[in-house]
């Protein structure tokens, strides 16, 4: 059971809205219909005897709108020529002018609901490459709509279940409760050596509330290697947060006897994720300023043999 901190976070959680509704859409909506809006000719209707409509139509380079061309121009270059979104063993020639559309054609089943169920279409795109060679590369689309209204959906009994609490914000549930630690790494003669661990006890959790521990031991040896070690405990309450909508963080003192915010989070199983030295910029906005380069922010579970 996911708990939430208030009505309104109910409320706008998962919402979805109608794109014709947002700013802009009716002109969109005008320049859609004059780009296609004289290609209806072209579309043949024939009547299923079952029950529903057969559309079909083929259109040459001469009969596609300029505004089709541009845009397809503009689309091939972004696309096709842009390697990193296309695999390696995809070889396609590097189009780079004159490029247009040389054919379209097409074909939609609507079964007997108003549904389309399989549509078919080819697009046959013509340019050249930086030598001059002309090249067509053709684009085939199938797609198929089948089952439906055949799923079934059973609500689940719940009466006797076991109902877990999670924080909208937090994520945390009792389960984390436990030690995380990670090692104190630096380098030295051109290795990697160990001089100690952080230690993050998870003591309670509660609602969303997280009260817990965090230590840093070094070895006495490497001492004057590290800064002063952190020692705090802390207490995290998203629903306590003063910084903004989606700001969440619980206070701490440093080493120097100074304020400081930290933030904590859960990652994947077994794994805590700890942010320290948080400069809260405005409302909307934040940055740590914790050395990364000597700090780890990833906790892992310490299990018991």
């Amino acid at each position: 059971m996911t708990e939430y901190t208030s009505e309104t976070d109910r409320g706008n959680r998962n919402a979805f809205t109608n794109p014709f509704n947002e700013e802009g859409a009716p002109e969109i909506e005008k320049i859609i219909d004059a780009v296609v809006g004289n290609l209806k000719d072209n579309v043949q209707v024939e009547e299923r005897p079952e029950g529903g409509r057969v559309f079909s139509g083929s259109l040459t380079e001469m009969q596609v709108p300029a505004l089709v061309n541009a845009v397809s121009s503009y689309m091939m270059k972004q696309v096709i020529n842009d390697k990193h979104r296309m695999q390696a063993n995809v070889k396609l020639p590097d189009l780079e002018s004159d490029i247009f559309v040389k054919k379209v054609s097409g074909r939609a089943v609507e079964n007997e609901a108003g549904l389309l169920e399989h549509v078919t279409g080819e697009v046959v795109l013509s340019g050249k490459d930086k030598s001059g060679v002309q090249h067509d590369i053709t684009l085939n689309a199938v797609f198929k709509l089948t089952d439906v209204g055949t799923t079934k959906v059973t609500k689940p009994d719940l009466s006797n279940a076991k109902v877990e609490k999670v924080n909208l914000y937090s994520g945390f549930t009792s389960k984390y409760v436990g030690t995380y630690k990670n090692n104190i790494v630096i380098e030295k003669d051109g290795q990697f050596v160990k001089i100690g661990e952080r230690t993050l006890e998870i003591t309670s959790v509660e609602s969303g509330r997280v009260t817990g521990k965090f230590y840093e031991t070094v070895k006495p040896e490497y001492a004057d290697q590290y800064h002063e070690p952190y020692n705090f405990t802390f207490e995290y309450d998203p629903k306590d947060s003063t910084h903004g909508p989606h700001q969440f963080f619980f206070s701490y003192t440093n080493p120097q006897g100074e304020q400081e915010y930290g933030q904590i989070h859960p990652q994947s199983s077994g794994k805590i994720y700890l942010e320290l030295n948080i400069e809260v910029l405005d409302e909307h906005s934040y940055r740590s300023n914790i050395d990364y380069n000597t700090f780890d922010s990833e906790f892992i579970r310490v299990f018991e043999e």
